[in-house]
C-alpha cells in the first residue's frame, strides 16, 4: 500500500472527490464496479454503443469506450482490497482522441459501511496537471455516480 500512496503523492493535480450513498452493502456495491454486466445498468446507459472490458484482479486492464461519443477511459487495477474492506485503485488513462491519450492519473474509491443507508461511496481522482481544470471530471464523475445510487 505504500507504493501506492507515494504514487499518489507524486502527481501533481488536484483532486476531484465525489462521494454518493448507495442502498446497498459494501461488497455488492464494490461488485457493480467490477462486473461488466452491472456497469452497463450505471455508467454511460446514455450511449447503449458501450464497451466494457473488464478483468478485474490486480494487474487486469479495464476499457470502458463509446465509438458515438468518441471517448473513453482504460487502466490497470492496482488495488481491489479485502472482502471485509472493498476498495479499489486504479490508474486511469482518459481517451478523447484514442486509446491511452490522456496522461496516467490514478482513482481510488473507498465503499464505507453506512448503518442507515447501505454504503457510502468515497470517490477521489488525482488528476496529472497541476494546472488542471477541475469543472469537466467533476461534473462527469458526479453524474456516473449518481447512477451507482
Amino acid at each position: 500500500m505504500d507504493d501506492l500512496l507515494q504514487r499518489w503523492d507524486d502527481l501533481q493535480g488536484p483532486i476531484v472527490r465525489v462521494e454518493q450513498a448507495a442502498p446497498a452493502p459494501p461488497a455488492a456495491v464494490h461488485e457493480a464496479w467490477l462486473d461488466p454486466a452491472r456497469l452497463r445498468e450505471w455508467w454511460w446507459p446514455m450511449w447503449p454503443d458501450t464497451t466494457y472490458e473488464i478483468d478485474p484482479r490486480v494487474g487486469g486492464r479495464y476499457r470502458i469506450h463509446s465509438a458515438a461519443a468518441d471517448f473513453g477511459v482504460s487502466g490497470t487495477y492496482l488495488y481491489l482490497g479485502r472482502e471485509d474492506a472493498p476498495e479499489i485503485w486504479m490508474t486511469w488513462n482518459w481517451s478523447a482522441d484514442g486509446p491511452g491519450e490522456g496522461p496516467e492519473e490514478l482513482v481510488r474509491v473507498r465503499f464505507d459501511p453506512q448503518e442507515t443507508f447501505g454504503t457510502n461511496v468515497v470517490m477521489e481522482h488525482k488528476l496529472a496537471d497541476p494546472d488542471a481544470d477541475t469543472t469537466n471530471p467533476t461534473q462527469g464523475w458526479t453524474d456516473v455516480m449518481a447512477r451507482l445510487a
